[in-house]
């Protein structure tokens, strides 16, 4: 190799070195990063390789090169989906689908759809094969180079045993290798049975299963700590609840306060500014559908009061709907 071919070698791996960096976007895995902790506060920092991973490279290393791929990975299937049913497990510590990794180009497809009758077997199973197909996952070297990128990003999230798994996955990356399981913490707690889908295989083949009423509970006698300003649409633990909410417990009928165990369910907020006109929430619609959930709540606006109160409305949901919420309102004046 001569000076002339050498330098030109050099010049495109520095530019390939470059781009690569330039196209992680530090926003997108900080907020991955944040909303992983968030959902799987007993997550590692392996548990977020592993979600990074699959992002970066999705089923294809699954499934082996065989002509016999097909079925054995379909009989698996089968008998990880009788497992589930004979054990009578739920994976009620993950949603029914959630975007992975920073790229956002798959999707954690829970078994429990099939489970819960939601998604046909096969449209399942067909839906995960349509998902191995042609694509460029990085190099080994660049997925290395961006791993380390990740880790200076999300540094400062204090993910439990993050020096042990950092050297791990080091030592994993510098085997040649790049797949790693789930943390024994994970499994333990979260009891994780999904398959990963192409994000656009997963909107056209198995969303349209999924628009359905959701089956939920009002929260009742509970109060908005006046010293909150604004309340958050989700919550998901019961140390976060407790920021925003207190217990208005009363004698008689109706005074209990409901129970909400986090380990089972989260919980979806609406709570208005405060002021002096009489306030009546209700839920109207709780919905699946193509974008998560869709919650729809009736405010009813009375008479003004002498006294400024504000209105609080709260619904727990088991955790397999934990999914992307957007809320909508009907407006009503009480005559």
């Amino acid at each position: 190799m001569n000076v002339k071919q050498l330098f030109l070698l050099l010049l495109v791996s520095l530019s390939v070195s470059f781009l690569s960096a330039q196209n992680l976007d530090k926003q997108k895995v900080l907020r991955a990063a944040e909303q992983h902790r968030r959902l799987y506060p007993e997550a590692t920092l392996q548990d977020f390789y592993k979600c990074c991973f699959q992002d970066a490279y999705g089923p294809e290393h699954l499934l082996a090169d065989t002509p016999d791929a097909y079925d054995r990975s379909r009989q698996y299937l089968v008998r990880e989906g009788e497992f589930l049913h004979q054990q009578h497990l739920k994976t009620t510590g993950i949603p029914y689908y959630e975007s992975v990794g920073y790229r956002g180009d798959f999707y954690r497809v829970s078994l429990e759809l099939i489970e819960d009758g939601i998604v046909p077997f096969d449209a399942f199973f067909l839906a995960f094969q349509h998902s191995i197909k042609e694509f460029a996952p990085p190099s080994l070297e660049a997925w290395k180079k961006e791993w380390h990128e990740v880790l200076q990003i999300v540094a400062d999230l204090h993910f439990p045993n993050y020096d042990n798994d950092v050297k791990t996955i080091d030592k994993l990356l510098a085997e040649g290798q790049f797949a790693y399981y789930h943390s024994k913490t994970f499994n333990q707690t979260y009891q994780p049975h999904y398959r990963l889908m192409a994000k656009s295989v997963f909107e056209k083949e198995i969303l349209p299963y999924c628009t359905q009423s959701v089956p939920y509970e009002v929260c009742q006698n509970y109060f908005v700590h006046n010293d909150v300003n604004e309340v958050p649409r989700c919550i998901y633990s019961q140390e976060e609840f407790s920021r925003y909410f207190g217990m208005a417990a009363f004698m008689g009928k109706g005074g209990e306060v409901t129970p909400i165990d986090f380990n089972e369910s989260f919980v979806i907020a609406v709570a208005p500014e405060a002021g002096y006109n009489y306030v009546e929430l209700k839920p109207f619609l709780l919905q699946l559908n193509s974008t998560g959930l869709y919650f729809c709540y009736e405010k009813t606006t009375g008479p003004a009061q002498t006294y400024e109160s504000r209105p609080v409305l709260l619904i727990k949901v088991a955790k397999k709907f934990r999914l992307p919420v957007t809320v909508g309102t009907i407006e009503n004046t009480m005559e």
